[in-house]
């Protein structure tokens, strides 16, 4: 990930409620990705960072093992 996107407010991991993040925008590629770190979801969608965001901010559903 090349460029750290700044004072972004994203929610806790939607699959086991970490906050231990990492985020990321490729501008060659106009990709942005959110990994959670603890049980290591990732996250990449071909878009914005600020589109991004409000996806994973969203209540998505993901079912918990």
């Amino acid at each position: 990930m090349t460029k750290a996107m700044t004072e972004v407010k994203l929610k806790p991991c939607p699959k086991c409620g970490s906050n231990d993040l990492v985020h990321g925008y490729l501008t060659n590629r106009d990709e942005t990705k959110i990994r959670c770190m603890n049980c290591k979801i990732l996250f990449c969608i071909f878009d914005t960072p600020e589109n991004a965001i409000k996806l994973w901010n969203k209540d998505f559903n993901i079912r918990k093992e």
